[in-house]
C-alpha cells in the first residue's frame, strides 16, 4: 500500500514535468498535491492524514524527477561530445 504512494506521485511528478518542462515546478506541484491529499483525508471519515505519507509521495517525485534529470544530463553530454 505504501508503494502505491511512491508510484502514484512519481507518475504525477512525471505528468507535471511533461506539462511544465521544469523539474522544480513539477516537484513543488507534486508535494503541494500530496499535502492537499492528506488534508482531504483529514476530512474523510476513517482516514488518517500523516506526514509519513507526504514524505513517501515526495520520495516518489524525487525518484522520477531525478531519473529525468539524469537522462537530460546524459543526453546533453552525448550531444556535446559528438560535435
Amino acid at each position: 500500500r505504501k508503494g502505491a504512494h511512491v508510484v502514484t506521485f512519481g507518475a504525477l511528478a512525471f505528468a507535471a514535468y511533461i506539462i511544465f518542462r521544469r523539474i522544480g515546478v513539477a516537484f513543488i506541484l507534486t508535494v503541494a498535491l500530496a499535502i492537499v491529499d492528506e488534508y482531504h483525508q483529514s476530512l474523510t471519515g476513517g482516514r488518517t492524514p500523516t506526514i509519513h505519507d507526504v514524505m513517501l509521495d515526495s520520495f516518489g517525485a524525487v525518484i522520477v524527477l531525478s531519473i529525468i534529470w539524469l537522462v537530460k544530463k546524459t543526453r546533453k553530454s552525448i550531444t556535446t561530445s559528438h560535435k
